[in-house]
């Protein structure tokens, strides 16, 4: 029987952006790894322009994935300034992960990681604030994207560049807190 994917001691862990706003995915196993992920070769303008239009989620408020979506957890979540993340995964109708004893996993092309970032604000509401989408081409290479919730939370824009966020932190953590970038659509 094989374990479900948020039990494994290896496989893919997390993806997120380093102070340069460079975009990495963070694998465990016998050799746990980073893996950087490049500036995208081709136009980004193949990625929808609005999250609503990804097919990835049903309704966005609430945020509802649509079938086959299936969420995962990590055993280690990293800190995001107070961000809560939720993640999920799908592969293509009739695909699956492979799995080997050395560690790697071998995801299917059109397979879809999906990271959302959401703010619990001081009445304990979420506002969302980031979603990331990394999709398994039939070339092997990971493609990323990132969509930039808008104020009213009606929808998410897709970032075609770098760019600075509205403030992750609560007033009062202000201090604790330091400014993050949202990453530009690249390539693996």
């Amino acid at each position: 029987m094989q374990t479900p994917f948020r039990f494994r001691e290896d496989g893919i862990t997390s993806f997120g952006v380093d102070h340069a706003g460079e975009m990495h995915l963070l694998t465990l196993g016998e050799p746990g790894q980073i893996h950087k992920i490049v500036a995208a070769p081709k136009d980004p303008g193949a990625m929808p322009l609005l999250l609503s239009q990804t097919g990835l989620f049903t309704d966005l408020s609430p945020l509802t994935p649509r079938t086959g979506l299936v969420p995962y957890w990590v055993r280690s979540p990293l800190w995001s300034d107070g961000a809560l993340k939720r993640r999920w995964l799908a592969v293509p109708t009739g695909s699956s992960i492979t799995y080997s004893t050395d560690g790697a996993w071998t995801f299917p092309a059109g397979s879809v990681f999906v990271k959302h970032f959401d703010l619990a604000t001081s009445t304990a509401q979420l506002t969302p604030l980031e979603t990331r989408v990394l999709v398994m081409q039939a070339s092997r290479q990971l493609y990323g994207a990132t969509y930039r919730w808008r104020a009213d939370a009606s929808d998410a824009d897709l970032t075609p560049s770098p760019s600075r966020p509205r403030s992750p932190c609560r007033p009062a953590a202000a201090r604790e807190c330091r400014p993050t970038g949202f990453p530009a659509p690249t390539a693996a």
